[in-house]
């Protein structure tokens, strides 16, 4: 950790200590006990378009979710909307 309070890793992993990714959430939740258990999702940060089009260091990649569109978002050199209206089972 440096003076500024970084620190440089190689990885992160959330229920798992084989890393298959730089953050590896792969396992996460899985086998986890109650309230935990069955809980194998995450979350992108939830931001409003003003937040979001205050944001800075941006690149290609960087998901959020939009609430004030409800909506999932992905910059591909612009904020590019991933949405459906139709629900999925599988």
């Amino acid at each position: 950790m440096n003076v500024d309070g970084e620190a440089t890793i190689g990885g992160i992993g959330i229920g798992t200590t084989a890393l298959t990714a730089a953050v590896d959430f792969h396992d996460a939740g899985r086998d986890a006990p109650a309230p935990f258990n069955n809980r194998q999702y995450m979350y992108p940060p939830k931001i409003t378009t003003t937040e979001r089009n205050n944001l800075v260091g941006v690149t290609n990649g960087a998901m959020v979710y939009n609430t004030s569109g409800d909506q999932l978002q992905i910059y591909i050199d612009g904020w590019v909307g991933i949405g459906t209206t139709t629900k999925v089972d599988s």
